[in-house]
């Protein structure tokens, strides 16, 4: 028997990048560029039809690390979403490894080696406002996230 490797085709739009049953989808993305400059952070909420319901941008305290800015955004926008008493919301971002660890974590997976990471405990700060929400997270192709990295890259250069 011969296996064949079936391929998708690659999604044209960010709804194609979703699961179908998604109804509320919100974009996350952080800016970064060097430990000792200040992060910004960006969010965007749509419906699934992709209407424009609520965006944030903010200037964060510097972060040693990429993947703790992008956490930190995620923190944020999961929190200002979850203030404002929104369910069921699948988070998106470009930043796969951290999707991967929130994942892993929502799921309680003890695969420790994939799981420790210097995010890790916002990591679980997000676990434990999700968890409550029924808030889900999902990557997506960097071309779908183009207006929420202005919004952090602006807030970070503008220092909003």
């Amino acid at each position: 028997m011969v296996l064949q490797r079936v391929s998708r085709p690659a999604p044209e739009t960010i709804q194609d990048a979703l699961p179908h049953e998604v109804q509320l989808y919100c974009i996350v993305d952080a800016s970064w560029k060097s430990p000792s400059e200040k992060i910004g952070i960006g969010w965007s909420l749509y419906s699934k039809e992709g209407t424009l319901r609520l965006q944030g941008s903010s200037t964060m305290d510097a972060t040693g690390t990429p993947l703790v800015a992008e956490a930190v955004a995620m923190w944020k926008a999961v929190c200002q979403l979850h203030r404002l008493c929104y369910k069921n919301v699948t988070f998106v971002g470009d930043c796969l490894k951290l999707v991967q660890q929130l994942e892993c974590s929502m799921e309680d997976k003890q695969h420790i080696e994939d799981y420790i990471s210097e995010a890790s405990s916002t990591i679980h700060d997000i676990k434990v406002v999700a968890m409550k929400n029924h808030y889900a997270f999902n990557n997506v192709p960097r071309i779908f996230i183009n207006v929420v990295d202005s919004l952090a890259k602006n807030a970070r250069t503008n220092n909003q």
